[in-house]
């Protein structure tokens, strides 16, 4: 997009007035690079403004002090304040002054792949579990309930721990080898299961809060456009070229969620009447 007088309108001034509003951030970064250029993420925020932000930044995702910084630099997760849901990546959780959830779709990939490994039927038990919950809590959004049954909440949170110490006993820690400094390296199952413990707060949060969705698919989907363009045209030949192409997608992206035709948004936009969500307030 452009101002009046033709240059470029940078994608974190466009969406500014509306990101300070402490609510729902679902969060997602696309692990594939796009060439040349950086690494994608998509932010979406939920009711009661419903918009759409992606930001193109560079960045090696493997680096979490780069990483950070390119966070940083689109302008979104150093403001927010609300509840952020996304994936296990390290470099999130440095960002203190938000809350955050895990994502249980991420959760569920790892369990699938850990339950097929003999002795680890615990995996396949929290998976079940995953399905009970999800389904107690949308049942409960539906009914217009703002929180779960304590007495639901309780016995899902128990049952939660039991699978965790069901785990732990299938996966105690590995025997540390006499004259080695070097911990002993532990399986996939013990590293997801000390996140499952460490984190219990945030996989839970989608029961406490019916408010936070139970994974971030929303902001998977709208990626998709992105890599369908990146698939017919293989990349962008500029920076500028692939912001404008993101902040356009935003712009489309957020009209849809507000029940706004895009072809009627695009023309308001070229005849000087651009529509915009209403402002977060204060």
């Amino acid at each position: 997009m452009a101002d009046s007088s033709g240059a470029p309108i940078p994608a974190i001034d466009l969406w500014a007035p509306f990101l300070p509003f402490p609510e729902i951030l679902e969060h997602v970064e696309d692990h594939f690079p796009l060439p040349q250029l950086g690494y994608l993420r998509v932010f979406w925020k939920r009711d009661p403004t419903i918009e759409t932000f992606r930001a193109l930044v560079r960045a090696m995702p493997r680096d979490p002090a780069l990483a950070v910084a390119a966070m940083d630099a689109a302008g979104v997760l150093p403001r927010f304040q609300g509840v952020a849901v996304h994936d296990g990546w390290s470099p999130y959780w440095r960002y203190d002054q938000a809350t955050h959830a895990l994502c249980a779709a991420h959760l569920l990939r790892e369990l699938e792949g850990i339950s097929d490994e003999p002795g680890q039927g615990w995996a396949a038990e929290l998976t079940e579990w995953f399905a009970i919950a999800c389904g107690q809590a949308a049942a409960a959004r539906d009914a217009g309930a703002d929180r779960l049954a304590p007495w639901v909440l309780a016995g899902l949170r128990d049952r939660y721990d039991r699978i965790l110490a069901n785990g732990r006993a299938a996966n105690p820690p590995p025997p540390h080898p006499p004259g080695r400094r070097r911990r002993p390296r532990r399986s996939p199952a013990a590293c997801l299961l000390d996140r499952l413990e460490v984190h219990r707060g945030e996989v839970l949060r989608f029961l406490e809060d019916l408010r936070v969705p139970p994974t971030n698919n929303l902001a998977e989907r709208d990626i998709r456009m992105v890599k369908l363009q990146q698939k017919i045209s293989g990349c962008w030949r500029t920076l500028d070229g692939a912001q404008a192409f993101l902040t356009m997608r935003s712009y489309i992206s957020t009209a849809r969620k507000h029940g706004i035709n895009p072809l009627a948004a695009l023309r308001r936009l070229f005849q000087g009447d651009p529509w915009m969500p209403a402002p977060a307030p204060p």
